[in-house]
């Protein structure tokens, strides 16, 4: 084998070699699905509504009349949705604070219940930025 075909080898090797480390290092983009999840976390319960209502108008074809009474039972539905994951994480936040009354002192109990508000108002506060 003379020079110039061990060298043409050798970086067809060396391509391979670097496209196969690129590939392992880029991230695969999220589906669809994960990307519409994402998308409508954001949104108000009646951008949600309405655009669960478009999908269904486009794909069942739907009148103006059978528009606005699926509107209205999506903005129902997706409204007790979200005030049912508020309660449930209510209920699960009750259930801690229960069960760490019993564990900490009362001192570091109220500590505890400060910084929790402390989170929820930040939180807040981010949520307000956001839109």
């Amino acid at each position: 084998m003379n020079y110039t075909k061990i060298k043409g080898l050798f970086i067809a090797a060396f391509a391979l070699f670097a496209l196969n480390i690129s590939a392992q290092t880029t991230q695969a983009p999220a589906s669809k699905q994960e990307h519409r999840k994402h998308r409508m976390q954001n949104m108000t319960p009646e951008q949600k509504a309405e655009k669960m209502t478009e999908r269904m108008t486009e794909k069942l074809e739907l009148n103006e009349k059978q528009k606005t009474e699926v509107y209205a039972v999506l903005l129902k539905t997706v409204k007790e949705r979200e005030e049912n994951r508020r309660r449930s994480d209510e209920k699960n936040r009750n259930a801690v604070n229960g069960e760490m009354k019993n564990i900490l002192t009362p001192e570091q109990f109220e500590l505890m219940l400060e910084m929790q508000e402390q989170r929820q108002q930040k939180r807040a506060e981010r949520k307000s930025k956001r839109g």
